[in-house]
């Protein structure tokens, strides 16, 4: 284990462990960096326990999309963990996914009201 702070990189759907290797590779001088295999989970909650496995204690998460998600998830689980958290372009509510009927419907709400 390194004595450089924790810090995972959540992919999104879609997306595999390869979308963060440039981000690793920059912050590797200033951090252990995880990037962890989110393929054969079917639940949220099972990626985060994964995350969870993979840290003996301190960490900080970045996620984005469905890693967004997932770094929620952990939030839920165990914020006395998380020493900085950042979600990039993940849904604003936790659960269950909008519709895109809904989401226009949040739209217009914020148009008309302000």
């Amino acid at each position: 284990m390194s004595d450089k702070p924790l810090l995972f990189l959540l992919p999104g759907l879609m997306c595999d462990e390869t979308v963060w290797l440039d981000q690793r590779d920059a912050l590797a001088a200033h951090a252990e960096v995880i990037i962890p295999v989110f393929r054969g989970f079917d639940s949220l909650v099972d990626m985060a326990t994964h995350v969870l496995d993979q840290a003996s204690g301190h960490f900080s998460v970045v996620g984005h999309s469905m890693g967004g998600r997932v770094a929620w998830e952990l939030m839920s689980l165990a914020p006395e963990r998380i020493e900085r958290f950042c979600v990039m372009d993940t849904g604003y509510t936790r659960y269950p996914l909008m519709s895109l009927a809904s989401v226009r419907c949040l739209w217009k709400r914020r148009y008309h009201k302000g």
